[in-house]
């Protein structure tokens, strides 16, 4: 076994886990080992949130290969669905209109003839089932092609698939380790397993754990209560609210309702900083140069991110941008308050300007 990175909840660290991150091949597997699984995999989501989609799988007890392979599929068609109808990076018909219906094999065709490897007979079975609300799974296609053509769908060239496994078993591990190795041969994504560093030593994982790295964070809750455990994660499409976010959609409810702000913002846009960074935020107004984050616990109630949030604020603030930071709590809760946050931000903006 051979570690060759030890990240740290730091400045500096938070750089060198961005090169490792970046760093990793198309089609790999790798290990990060870590003494909290759920942090580690709230960092990796924050890290990727500028570079493609990140699917999060977290395995539960007693899983064998077979069965995880089964799970990492199913995890594939779930975040497929939850991005439809953005796949192949354009947007399908997703109606049942008889316009939408005429309109389907000609999609189909265009896909299958500028997507290589794309097979026409799944993609009809499956863009059928995401357009009624069902997982895209096609009936006796073996598991291999299923994976490959759902990665294609979802843009492998950006995939990322991490997959937390806080095991210690032999088998199990073993299990995680050929199943993860499979995933990035089928597909070309890269996949990155998530295990305790208590079993960095152990021989059921040398395959993946060459090139792999440390990521040591430190649980936030001050009370000791265990963090939930991370759901599957789907990046978002530039452009719309988060397919997955329920903060996300109601504040576009809102904004598309409110005629001073609906011209201004834009969801989910990428962002390029002085410091040379990309960051994909979650709405800003780019005329104004202001910025709204929305945040949750569950993916910003730990040390590395706590860290890591003001490191990418520091180099907003210095590339002109003011940043504006809600939580979910309240754009559910009081989302009148929340809208008036905003509102205050842009006079302030404005004024600025006016004097300037």
């Amino acid at each position: 076994m051979m570690v060759q990175m030890v990240f740290q909840s730091n400045r500096s660290d938070l750089a060198a886990f961005d090169r490792w991150v970046d760093e990793q091949p198309a089609g790999s597997a790798r290990a990060l080992f870590t003494d909290d699984i759920h942090a580690a995999l709230a960092a990796l989501i924050e890290r990727v949130r500028s570079r493609g989609a990140l699917i999060a799988v977290p395995m539960s007890e007693g899983l064998l290969l077979g069965e995880i392979r089964v799970r990492l599929v199913e995890a594939l068609a779930e975040g497929a669905l939850a991005r439809w109808p953005f796949w192949y990076g354009r947007t399908f018909t997703a109606t049942g209109s008889h316009d939408d219906l005429l309109a389907r094999p000609a999609e189909i065709a265009a896909v299958v003839a500028t997507e290589a490897g794309v097979l026409s007979r799944w993609l009809e079975d499956a863009s059928s089932r995401a357009r009624a609300g069902g997982r895209p799974l096609v009936a006796d296609v073996h598991i291999g092609v299923q994976a490959r053509q759902l990665a294609l769908a979802l843009d492998r060239e950006e995939l990322r698939v991490a997959v937390a496994a806080p095991w210690e078993d032999g088998a199990q591990l073993d299990g995680v380790a050929r199943a993860t190795e499979w995933l990035a041969a089928e597909t070309g994504a890269r996949v990155i397993a998530v295990l305790l560093e208590s079993v960095a030593d152990h021989p059921a994982i040398d395959r993946i754990s060459y090139q792999g790295g440390v990521l040591r964070v430190a649980t936030s809750d001050p009370s000791g209560a265990p963090a939930e455990p991370v759901a599957l994660v789907v990046q978002p499409v530039l452009g719309r609210p988060h397919p997955l976010s329920r903060v996300e959609q109601q504040l576009a409810r809102v904004l598309a309702a409110a005629a001073d702000l609906r011209p201004l913002f834009e969801f989910n846009q990428r962002i390029e900083t002085a410091r040379g960074a990309h960051a994909i935020v979650d709405l800003v107004w780019r005329q104004g140069r202001v910025i709204v984050e929305l945040d949750g616990w569950d993916t910003h109630g730990n040390r590395y991110a706590f860290a890591s949030d003001r490191q990418r604020d520091y180099e907003l603030m210095i590339s002109g941008y003011l940043v504006l930071r809600l939580t979910n709590e309240e754009i559910l809760d009081d989302t009148a308050k929340a809208i008036d946050k905003i509102r205050d931000l842009i006079r302030f903006r404005e004024a600025q300007r006016e004097k300037a």
